[in-house]
């Protein structure tokens, strides 16, 4: 018998699996709440879901190799041009994209925390080295710490903003700062559309400058994995060499393309998750020894430390609940106890304002 582990390479030894909550429902509810993955809970347009089932027909065919169609949807709604732009699975695959085109074995990263775990992931899946800048307090960007912390190795900095988990957005002049170091500085707007602030101007005025979006959140597509990479031409033709062929499927291809087409209907959606979203904060601030920080997002990060509740023993009783939210307690860069919960629908916030108070007087 063979041992499969003598062949796996090293950095898929020491990968850690992803779960998105610690404790699912057993077994899983139809009638389960989510707010724990960030999603839009109104969901894609009545014309996406049609555009969605017409392209079944043609479900036997591979979709546009160059996706020209979609890169020049995105373009013209990003105000930039089709070569400043390379669509993925999701995000999540532009950042493998982006590692595996710029980063060598030993390559450096800088990641401030907290925030996404996936850009650590990746790294280090490529050996590249990741390093670690804690955000200052109110989690705020520390720019001279991030600056201190290149060196000859130092291929990207990675800026999520609005942050994940926190909410925080970094400034305009701040992002221009790190852009000016010359290294790749790549800035993950998955959020950004739920806040009145994008950085993809800096696109065309820095070659050096990434941002990545996605059709997960604001245009309600987190099943259909669609996202896209927003860059110079020549960093977009490198990123094409490593992408690999037919990355989109075709019903995504479609429903991506009725998204921007039918816009409106993220922009109405957008409006109420902001109304809930209101709704939360105050009824959050009426709850004693909890802090609720401001978010740019369609979530919100809750410091649950002072509560006499951990966040895991918070997160395990709202799941028995039928209500799930992310247990953050144990991310780097947070110290304390803390969760995160996604803007739902108006049913399910009130759902879960009413279980967390319950909880907490527990």
């Amino acid at each position: 018998m063979i041992r499969v582990e003598s062949y796996v390479r090293h950095s898929a030894k020491e990968a850690k699996l992803y779960f998105p909550i610690s404790k699912p429902p057993t077994p899983m509810k139809k009638d389960v709440i989510r707010m724990h993955a960030n999603e839009n809970p109104l969901g894609p347009s009545p014309k996406v879901v049609q555009a969605i089932i017409d392209a079944t027909t043609m479900v036997n065919r591979y979709p546009d190799p160059s996706y020209v169609e979609l890169r020049q949807r995105i373009a013209k709604y990003v105000s930039l041009k089709p070569e400043n732009v390379i669509v993925g699975s999701g995000s999540d695959e532009a950042i493998d994209l982006l590692i595996k085109t710029f980063v060598n074995p030993g390559d450096e990263a800088i990641i401030s925390v907290p925030t996404f775990e996936v850009y650590e992931k990746v790294l280090k899946l490529a050996e590249g080295k990741p390093i670690f800048i804690p955000m200052r307090k109110k989690f705020y960007w520390d720019i001279e710490g991030i600056k201190q912390a290149i060196s000859q190795r130092t291929k990207l900095i990675f800026i999520c903003s609005p942050n994940n988990p926190t909410g925080s957005a970094i400034l305009e002049n701040d992002a221009e700062e790190l852009a000016l170091t010359g290294k790749l500085l790549v800035i993950d707007e998955a959020y950004a559309e739920f806040s009145a602030k994008t950085l993809i101007p800096l696109v065309q005025k820095y070659e050096n400058v990434i941002i990545l979006r996605t059709f997960s959140k604001f245009l309600g597509l987190a099943g259909l994995r669609v996202g896209y990479v927003l860059a110079s031409p020549e960093i977009i033709n490198y990123l094409d060499r490593v992408r690999l062929p037919f990355n989109v499927s075709l019903l995504a291809e479609r429903a991506a393309i009725t998204a921007l087409d039918d816009i409106q209907h993220a922009i109405r959606a957008r409006g109420l998750i902001r109304k809930w979203k209101r709704y939360l904060y105050s009824e959050l601030a009426k709850i004693r020894k909890i802090r609720a920080f401001p978010s740019e997002a369609n979530f919100i990060l809750i410091d649950v430390t002072e509560s006499r509740h951990s966040s895991t023993e918070i997160v395990n009783a709202l799941s028995n609940l039928g209500i799930l939210v992310k247990d953050c307690t144990g991310a780097k860069g947070l110290d304390g106890e803390y969760i995160r919960v996604s803007i739902g629908l108006k049913e399910e916030n009130e759902r879960f304002i009413k279980a967390l108070k319950t909880i907490l007087k527990a």
